[in-house]
């Protein structure tokens, strides 16, 4: 059964929803021949094979010579030129203009999956996550941090900022959540790593939290409760 998701979108300013299939993954060639042979083929996996990679040869061929070649339906394949052209006198230049091939399937095929009915799954929000806070001063993880050394931020989802005013990330006094540090400045990111230097905070005790805006939602991801050295 096909699943699918809803997610919010945004177009031309106006929020609006769509679906998403949860693809359960993709087949290739050597599967779909084993299915075909499931499903009562009578020739050999290995003419299939043959006959596929055939096929595939003759099209090559015959789009090569400026030829469609529509299989009845199920999907055509036709030529076409991309890239800009200066003028009505110009002339096909590569690599400015590429000759691609573009396949559609038929309304005949569409008409298949006319009646099926797919299953809607719950949303998923995609937020950051902090597996791990080492304060490279003590060696220890997820267990404090120094005032003024570096920490190392380890988890899920954290690229958020390097896009500039798409992420915040700040440091929270666990007692009183209303006061923390100004907006941090790492010097090192990438998805799974943040390097930064903890400010003077006053607090002692605290924990890190990442604002991500995305998708037209505010994602947020919070670590551990760290004690605060001097």
């Amino acid at each position: 059964m096909i699943q699918y998701r809803i997610f919010q979108t945004k177009l031309r300013s106006v929020k609006q929803f769509a679906a998403k299939v949860n693809l359960l993954g993709s087949q290739n060639r050597k599967k779909l021949v084993s299915l075909m042979h499931e499903m009562g083929l009578s020739q050999s996996p290995e003419e299939v094979e043959a006959t596929l990679k055939f096929l595939k040869k003759t099209i090559v061929k015959l789009c090569s010579q400026g030829y469609a070649v529509y299989l009845d339906e199920f999907i055509r394949f036709e030529p076409v030129i991309t890239g800009p052209f200066e003028s009505a006198e110009d002339h096909f230049k590569a690599p400015r203009n590429q000759i691609k091939i573009r396949a559609a399937v038929t309304k005949e095929f569409q008409k298949n999956f006319e009646g099926l009915f797919p299953q809607k799954l719950p949303s998923v929000v995609f937020a950051p996550v902090f597996h791990v806070v080492e304060n490279l001063a003590t060696g220890h993880k997820n267990w404090d941090v120094s005032r003024e050394q570096v920490i190392r931020l380890r988890g899920e989802r954290l690229r958020g900022l390097k896009e500039e005013g798409k992420a915040k990330l700040y440091f929270v006094n666990a007692e009183e959540p209303e006061q923390k540090t100004g907006a941090l400045k790492p010097y090192s990111v990438t998805d799974t790593e943040i390097l930064l230097i903890l400010p003077p905070v006053t607090f002692v005790r605290g924990y890190f939290e990442l604002y991500w805006n995305r998708d037209l939602s505010q994602r947020v991801g919070r670590s551990v409760v760290l004690e605060v050295l001097s």
